[in-house]
């Protein structure tokens, strides 16, 4: 998970490294991206903050850009038509309260593959909940890593 040193340039300022970005075009998202990153620089955060699970960075601006991972212990054994569901994941709260429901992306890591087939409920204080889904049923748990990213507003 990318840390806050991570983010630092070598006079130990804090900017948004150029890698984020190109990832997020690449993800389809650069439209929303230019229009939320408009007018900033490098003196354009205001504050951030590490946790155990995640991370924020609030822009002077009122933009907020918060990450978390957490994992899951999940069975994929429901039927669902031609295809395995779990059961509903919950996925945990922000690390912090955003003043609206933010932009938001999520992937999952395993051992093994799985289709995100629904994200319920984002908020402003929640990462909502989400169903996985595969072609076969699963007969044991695996382990789920849950990373999300979203971008909003904290005033």
């Amino acid at each position: 998970m990318a840390t806050i040193d991570n983010l630092k340039n070598k006079e130990d300022e804090i900017i948004l490294p150029r890698t984020v970005t190109e990832a997020i075009f690449d993800a389809g998202f650069g439209m929303m991206l230019d229009q939320i990153l408009v007018n900033l620089d490098d003196n354009s955060i205001d504050s951030y903050n590490t946790s155990g699970t995640g991370y924020w960075i609030k822009f002077k601006n009122g933009l907020i850009i918060q990450g978390m991972s957490s994992a899951r212990d999940i069975n994929v054994d429901e039927e669902w038509g031609a295809l395995y569901t779990s059961s509903l994941i919950t996925l945990d709260d922000w690390p912090i309260e955003m003043v609206e429901t933010p932009y938001h992306v999520m992937s999952v890591r395993s051992s093994t593959s799985y289709i995100i087939h629904s994200v319920n409920d984002v908020s402003r204080i929640s990462g909502g909940s989400t169903y996985l889904t595969r072609p076969a049923r699963r007969n044991v748990t695996d382990r789920v890593y849950f990373h999300q990213l979203a971008f909003g507003r904290w005033k």
